[in-house]
């Protein structure tokens, strides 16, 4: 499992035993300090890193997912429109290849709209998608 082996590279510790958990949760504290957790909610950054790497996954599979976007949406509280709903469950799991250029360009740009003034982490700087 890819995230655990990241998790194990990233905190570079092992549980073995207690030494070592008090070790990891000393980390970890430190990591969550890092990004600014403060007990609730999640960094705007790592909000945003991780629309980024949806985004980018949603549109590397193979087929589109509504359940992707509306996952994106909720990370932010936001109200996806009902028309744009409706598109979006029109296009559950059709594949990108099934699509026209134009309706694959539309549905990416309603996204990336609705989403953009919360694609934001630091004041007046927005994130590029590559």
């Amino acid at each position: 499992m890819v995230g655990c082996n990241n998790l194990n590279s990233i905190m570079n510790l092992q549980i073995l035993n207690r030494s070592n958990l008090k070790k990891l949760l000393g980390h970890v504290d430190k990591v969550l300090e890092k990004h600014g957790y403060e007990g609730y909610g999640t960094p705007q950054k790592i909000k945003v890193d991780a629309s980024l790497s949806a985004i980018k996954k949603l549109n590397r599979q193979r087929f589109f997912s509504v359940c992707a976007v509306e996952s994106l949406y909720e990370l932010y509280n936001l109200h996806i429109p009902t028309e744009n709903k409706k598109l979006f469950q029109t296009l559950h799991c059709v594949d990108w290849a099934d699509m026209t250029k134009d309706t694959i360009e539309y549905v990416n740009a309603i996204i990336l709209k609705d989403l953009s003034k919360s694609l934001i982490y630091e004041p007046g700087t927005a994130v590029a998608i590559r």
